[in-house]
């Protein structure tokens, strides 16, 4: 994790750090990288299968016949090389790898080309084959791009891994350039596992590579050319792990390929830069403006991290073997610094290295870390110096002579660091007298964009603290804290958030993360109590849930930023005892009284704690029906919904002595108590209204709500017509209908008296819309009775919504 600096000059914090995932060539290579005091390895992320294709080429070479083949035709490199000769000879031009092609044809869709196959389990595969004669390597561009959860596209070459790509993209906006593969075929695979072949994708383009980008490097030769079309690079060039170094500085920077809109794919150099906020990994590139200085560019990017030997003078790793970045979004821009900043479209691995930098102009020594000619990581040191040949501004640029190594093109872009591995600068390329060379230093001078002139163009980033939530550190599993049942709001800024669960039984568990896919992608695990995975979930809607029974014990949620930047999420966790018993269900009141305003009944037979649920089945269907004047109000809409009986209170009964009674109100969430001490309860709300019937059903405290089997039997209650107060009631179809009479103005008058034997409150109560049980019956309730007596509608307006 970052440490807060000041403002002005940001230290090597992740110094040190070595790259515990990605690969296994590259964790073998870190191991031998000491750590800084007091550093322990941050996190592990679960293992996630390597993208594969279903159909092989390697050992299903039938499956992709040459029906399945669209052709692009060869390509003369003969004057592109020429072009690219000359080109060499300028300053502040990136090196050339291909061009753009278009593809034969137009457009290449799953309804147009390729070819489809429904595969044993049901699922649906669609291959495409593409080949540019005589390629060294091919990026393909996607224009269209956006998948359903589940389904995925493998782009690989014709050896070496292969890339899985989902959703909309590594970009999130439905259309980008793939990272290269090498050879001259490229191997395309749609796959979806429930079936559907409706999908939003088509190429439109490819990028033809006519030098090789360097997936294959000569073994133990450091200054060979990486393939026949590029010159061998001077003999000078000195291997980086031949030198003692600030690793986070050496680990910052990375090769990188991009395509240019309707030219072609070039290289460059770029370094990420730290940034003040502690508990970020954000992935802030700085390159050359002469490189890369629109968006369309930063798309396309392909940034290649670690590639550097072994050791020194070692074995060079082949590029697929390499962990890399797809994507950018560009937020400066100047070409009078020659400077471009970005973020990366995900932010890369918390072990990746990330330079320091200053503000303070640089003098004495300095060094460059770069990949001449697209090559593995090299290494030079030397002086700023004022002599000339100086053909640029001071004030935007730095000159510097080398004593050790030189760069080249493909250079560009690479961060220059002082004495303290410090970013002060960024390389645009040479002064020269004479072409520069090993020999000849007093000839040229090197160039760079000077970091403190570009700082004020993105200062605000490198600055912002992004707050985090009241959870953080909780990075790993020894930092997890512990997570009772409920909803979170929270907050995921860096990589991971890890929380514990302990479970006294055997349990079943839901865990359930909604978040914004335009922020991120987040991906939710559920770990044992030694952090294996036993669960997960990784879709791309902005919902991820896991439910399951576990036993008891302890567990671990982790949530993990797969794509984007971060931001807020919503977590809800909640456990209940596995193979619940349902309770006893409730109780009828005894003589069955039926109301207008209020159901009754007795809710616990148990002395464990338990809820009560209200369904509300069928409201407000009168029968008889109203006068024709006096249409009743539609409450059809909450009918199936869900309410829960909350906390009983004592009422005082409006009679002579006063006697108390249980009234309870619905709510929207359960509430859970020992009913068997209640007794008689009568349920009120704006939900219960006349000529209705009710569903109650108990379920236990521990017991999953959303699981019908934890539920009782379901005891169903009704309300009478409106304004029937006294007996005979109105009773269920197929009995006998009654409509309000004399006798029940007369029962509530007796009420509103406090006479002997009067109606009790929860049949006399007609009014206000929620009764209040500690209210007297007053004259509202009888005129409400007489209105009901002469057939006018009800006049409430009936339930509320739940949030």
């Amino acid at each position: 994790m970052h440490t807060p600096v000041p403002t002005q000059r940001i230290v090597a914090a992740l110094g040190g750090l070595a790259l515990l995932v990605c690969t296994a060539n590259v964790a073998a290579q870190a191991a031998s990288d000491s750590a800084p005091a007091g550093f322990s390895p941050k996190r592990t992320r679960p293992v996630v299968a390597a993208a594969q294709l279903r159909l092989d080429p390697a050992t299903r070479p039938d499956a992709w016949s040459d029906s399945r083949t669209v052709r692009l035709g060869v390509l003369d490199a003969s004057p592109l090389l020429a072009e690219d000769a000359a080109r060499a000879a300028q300053s502040g031009v990136p090196l050339r790898l291909g061009i753009n092609r278009p593809v034969p044809g137009g457009p290449i869709s799953p309804t147009t080309g390729g070819s489809w196959t429904t595969l044993p389990d049901g699922s649906a595969l669609w291959t495409l084959r593409l080949q540019a004669a005589a390629a060294k390597a091919v990026r393909v561009h996607f224009a269209q791009f956006d998948l359903e959860d589940g389904a995925r596209v493998v782009v690989r070459g014709a050896a070496g891994d292969a890339d899985a790509y989902r959703g909309k993209g590594p970009n999130r906006d439905g259309a980008f350039w793939a990272a290269a593969t090498p050879g001259d075929s490229v191997y395309i695979e749609y796959f979806d596992p429930t079936g559907k072949r409706d999908v939003r994708l088509a190429i439109d383009e490819v990028s033809h590579l006519y030098r090789d980008p360097g997936f294959d490097p000569p073994i133990g030769q450091p200054n060979a050319p990486g393939d026949g079309g590029i010159a061998a690079l001077l003999p000078c060039e000195q291997d980086v792990m031949c030198f003692t170094v600030d690793q986070a500085a050496r680990d910052s920077v990375a090769r990188i390929v991009f395509t240019v809109p309707g030219e072609g794919s070039f290289l460059c150099s770029g370094g990420l830069l730290n940034d003040a906020d502690a508990n970020t990994y954000a992935g802030y590139f700085l390159t050359a403006n002469h490189c890369i200085s629109d968006q369309a560019t930063a798309s396309s990017l392909t940034a290649y991290w670690f590639y550097q030997s072994v050791a020194c003078n070692g074995s060079v790793p082949s590029l697929t073997t390499r962990p890399k970045s797809i994507g950018a979004t560009l937020l400066a821009t100047s070409s009078l610094s020659d400077f471009t900043f970005m973020r990366l479209s995900t932010d890369p691995e918390d072990g990746q290295g990330f330079a320091a930098w200053t503000t303070t102009a640089p003098s004495g020594t300095v060094r460059g870390i770069h990949h001449p000619g697209g090559s593995f990581k090299r290494f030079s040191e030397g002086f700023t110096t004022m002599a000339q040949p100086i053909c640029f501004p001071t004030l935007r640029f730095v000159s510097n002579d080398w004593t050790v190594g030189v760069t080249e093109g493909g250079s560009s872009g690479s961060p220059l660091f002082n004495a303290n591995w410090e970013v002060v600068g960024q390389l645009y390329g040479a002064c020269y007298i004479n072409t520069p060379g090993c020999d000849n230093p007093q000839d040229y001078n090197n160039v760079y964009g000077r970091f403190s002139y570009s700082y004020p163009s993105f200062s605000s980033y490198l600055n912002t603290i992004t707050p985090d939530d009241a959870f953080e550190n909780n990075d790993t599993t020894a930092e997890a804290p512990a997570l009772g049942v409920g909803v979170y709001t929270l907050r995921l800024v860096d990589f991971d958030d890890y929380f514990k669960i302990v479970l006294a039984s055997d349990s079943d568990v839901t865990v359930s993360a909604s978040f914004n896919p335009a922020d991120m992608d987040l991906d939710l695990f559920l770990l044992d109590s030694g952090g294996a995975v036993i669960a997960t979930s990784a879709g791309l809607s902005g919902v991820e849930s896991i439910v399951m029974s576990v036993p008891a014990g302890t567990y671990y949620i982790h949530m993990l930023k797969d794509t984007g930047w971060g931001g807020d999420y919503t977590l809800n966790y909640s456990a209940f005892l596995s193979g619940c018993i349902p309770p006893a269900a409730a109780a009828a009141e005894s003589g069955g009284l039926i109301k207008n305003r209020f159901i009754s009944m007795e809710p616990g037979a148990t002395s464990q704690p338990t809820a009560v649920r209200v369904t509300l089945a069928s409201l407000h269907h009168p029968d008889p029906p109203n006068n024709p004047g006096s249409p009743p109000p539609n409450f059809s809409a909450f009918e199936g919904q869900v309410r829960w009986i909350g906390p009983p209170t004592d009422y005082v009964e409006t009679t002579n002595p006063a006697t108390t009674f249980k009234g309870a109100m619905l709510q929207c969430g359960p509430y859970y108590t020992d009913w068997s001490t209640v007794g008689l309860i009568h349920v009120f709300g704006s939900e219960i209204v006349p000529s209705s019937a009710y569903d109650v059903a108990v379920v236990g405290e521990h017991c999953d709500p959303a699981n019908e089997s934890n539920y009782s039997a379901v005891l169903t209650v009704s309300t009478g017509m409106w304004g029937d107060v006294a007996a005979s009631f109105q009773q269920p179809w197929p009995a006998s209908r009654t409509q309000p009479d004399i006798a029940d103005v007369s029962a509530i008058v007796d009420k509103f008296k406090a006479a002997n034997g009067a109606a009790i409150v929860a049949r006399a109560m007609l009014q206000p819309d929620a009764p209040n049980p500690n209210a007297s019956i007053s004259f509202s309730d009888i005129s409400a009775c007489v209105d009901a007596f002469k057939g006018v509608a009800y006049p409430y307006p009936g339930p509320s919504p739940c949030p």
